[in-house]
């Protein structure tokens, strides 16, 4: 075996990097996060940036009209004006109906449209994200832990989500009204909306920090939610184990730190609300007073500007900055969902090295259940330099059984996961029938193998649902027969709601047996040419163990089936053609004779456990009939002896026409007696 060296004395010329700044995170373009939006999502952003376009619109129109409306108000009225100005405010109140009508209307078309889109978007990406999860290779799945998964893809989608919906509404409409809103100021007094202009960033900005400031401590405290969330569930789901522990408070004060994370984080952003709102009021009235002063004064230096000129140019300003302000939580937003799609992103652009949603590979037409591993080394890729196999060989003929033993961590349980290529060999080859396995497809190929494990996971659904999961299209009469296959028909049918009963979350409404005979018909309900027994009765007690053992190998009867088994109790598989001791490798080979015979590792661990081998089994046998020939011989001895005494006896006190019973059962009545009354040894009359 080859092994690389490693240099392990100091790096010349390194830059120091713990000075260095953080590099920013990373996101994903604009046009990628949009890039599951098809022909009908398009059309509805399409539509919405156009309604969001006349939308900004109705502000800037209604400002305008605004002013004039005052300049008339403010005029002195005659009598014969009297009509003219009612008239003039008619068609105001008239002119702010349409626009709020048509404001309603297309602010609901904006509003729509945008959720609408984002909602099937995201959905859309939800599904295939979830998807590309569930083809990983395991390897994978060791560097991403599964109990991290669903808060991940669920914390991460609802970013994504936030920013491909009615936010990018918002944006888009608050941009394009702050736009008008400022031209129209410009246009009705160029002057003071110049100066306006000056407050722009300030208003702009309390706005944005605002935002910035609520958004911050908004995240923060779910993500304490969360965590606190994630603990509540996992007390929950373990109850009965913080029952039996008596770690009930334990676990209310671990629930209670998240929690006083997220009262902080609450306090925090009340702090964050108030001293933003304090920046935007003083920023406008500061503004009012500076339009104000300005706009009075060119008024009073008949400049030939009205007072209705003046105030709109002042509302006009004010509010494009405030709409300018109002784009900064749709464009959080955006980033939030730009750097929470690239996790999401290298998952749905990942192609895994072992794909079983693939479509390549070969699918050979029949599977005789020929295993070999050809000199194959291995190591995880999480613990890519702790070796588990240098160079292992290993054959399993068809329609035959191999046990694996040896200590723990030996890599026992690393073989069937190379068998149902979870991972593949870093050399070597491991082949089916002659074919290396990593030419077939994986679906088809894993489809042929049944794995039964020592914990079975079932699933919170029916048993006819946790059977049927074994074989996609399974009908229930397969169902009914590989349960019977596996010995839980009786126990099913015994249920009130039979083959509808719930197992329960994790099966928990089972007992150990019922649920590993479930997994049993549920791994052989597709026939499979190989089973792989993973120390599959080793959790249960000795009554379920029978049941069980019984299952299995009544599947042997029924068809021959290449199996690999693993065990610790090493009485389960005496019976196996071949055993192999595993030990970072093959360390023996042979039957149960055989292996015995050598006086190594297996005999080893046979005695450890409390078993006898072989030899002393025979060696029990013969003492135990010699003991049984010696206690034959010993009961005539006394039979004989207790019979001649009785004669004896019977003789001496001899009266005529007396008779003498000799049978067989006098004799053994009376011998005990006849014992007690023989003379005692010299050396018992001496010590009395």
């Amino acid at each position: 075996m080859e092994t690389q060296m490693v240099n392990a004395g100091p790096k010349a010329d390194k830059p120091d990097d713990s000075k260095a700044k953080p590099e920013p995170k990373p996101q994903v373009s604009i046009a990628k996060l949009f890039s599951y939006a098809d022909g009908r999502d398009k059309l509805y952003m399409f539509v919405g940036v156009i309604a969001a376009a006349i939308h900004s619109c109705m502000m800037p129109l209604f400002i305008a009209n605004f002013g004039s409306t005052l300049d008339e108000l403010g005029e002195p009225v005659r009598d014969s004006d009297e009509k003219t100005v009612l008239e003039s405010v008619a068609s105001f109140c008239i002119l702010f109906g349409i626009i709020g009508l048509v404001a309603g209307v297309v602010g609901f078309v904006l509003v729509a449209l945008w959720s609408i889109s984002g909602e099937r978007q995201a959905l859309r990406m939800r599904r295939e994200y979830v998807k590309c999860i569930l083809k990983q290779d395991i390897g994978w799945f060791d560097e991403h832990p599964a109990g991290q998964l669903p808060t991940a893809v669920t914390a991460n989608m609802a970013k994504v989500q936030d920013g491909l919906g009615r936010k990018i509404g918002d944006i888009v409409l608050n941009g394009l009204s702050g736009i008008a809103l400022l031209v129209t100021g410009l246009i009705i007094n160029w002057e003071l909306g110049l100066v306006m202009l000056a407050c722009v960033p300030f208003i702009g900005g309390s706005v944005a920090v605002l935002s910035a400031l609520m958004s911050s401590s908004t995240q923060e405290g779910n993500d304490h939610y969360s965590k606190a969330g994630g603990v509540a569930t996992e007390v929950l789901s373990g109850i009965r184990t913080v029952a039996s522990l008596n770690s009930e408070e334990i676990e209310l004060k671990r629930y209670g730190k998240h929690l006083d994370g997220a009262y902080h984080a609450g306090v925090k952003e009340g702090m964050a609300k108030g001293l933003g709102n304090g920046m935007l009021f003083t920023s406008f009235y500061m503004s009012y007073a500076l339009a104000f002063w300005f706009g009075t004064k060119q008024v009073a230096d008949g400049d030939g500007r009205s007072g209705g000129d003046v105030l709109a140019a002042i509302f006009a300003v004010l509010m494009g900055s405030m709409m300018f302000g109002q784009t900064a939580p749709g464009i959080a937003a955006l980033g939030v969902a730009r750097g929470a799609a690239v996790e999401v992103f290298e998952v749905l652009d990942r192609v895994p090295p072992i794909d079983s949603s693939s479509e390549k590979g070969l699918k050979p037409a029949s599977v005789e259940g020929q295993v070999l591993f050809d000199s194959v080394g291995f190591s995880y890729p999480a613990r890519p330099n702790d070796v588990v196999y240098g160079s292992l060989s290993l054959e399993v003929a068809v329609g035959k059984t191999l046990a694996l033993v040896g200590p723990s961590g030996g890599g026992k349980s690393t073989i069937t996961k190379l068998l149902l290529r979870f991972y593949d060999p870093t050399s070597g080859t491991v082949t089916l029938d002659g074919t290396d396995i990593k030419s077939l497809n994986v679906a088809w190929y894993r489809q042929r193998i049944g794995y039964v494990g020592q914990e079975p996971v079932l699933f919170a659904g029916t048993i006819a649902l946790n059977i049927a999961n074994g074989k996609l299209g399974s009908t229930q009469d397969e169902i009914i027969t590989a349960a019977k296959a596996a010995n839980a028909h009786e126990f099913i049918k015994s249920f009130p709601e039979g083959y509808n009963t719930g197992v329960g979350e994790g099966g928990f409404q089972l007992s150990g047996g019922q649920k590993q005979r479930i997994a049993i018909a549920r791994a052989i309900i597709k026939d499979p040419a190989i089973l792989l027994l993973d120390e599959a009765t080793s959790a249960l007690d000795s009554e379920s163990e029978k049941v069980v053992q019984a299952a299995l190998d009544e599947l042997h009867k029924d068809k021959p089936r290449t199996t690999v088994t693993i065990a610790h109790r090493l009485s389960t598989i005496r019976g196996a053609d071949k055993i192999a001791v595993i030990d970072k490798g093959v360390v023996e080979l042979g039957t149960h004779s055989e292996l015995l015979a050598l006086n190594g590792v297996y005999h080893m661990l046979c005695t450890s456990q409390g078993g006898k081998t072989e030899e002393e089994i025979e060696a029990d046998k013969q003492a135990r009939l010699a003991r049984q020939k010696s206690f034959s011989g010993a009961k005539v001895t006394r039979e004989a002896s207790g019979s001649d005494a009785l004669l004896r006896r019977q003789s001496s006190n001899f009266n005529p026409g007396q008779e003498i019973d000799l049978s067989a059962s006098a004799g053994k009545k009376d011998a005990k007696v006849e014992e007690e009354k023989l003379p005692k040894p010299p050396s018992a009359r001496r010590e009395q």
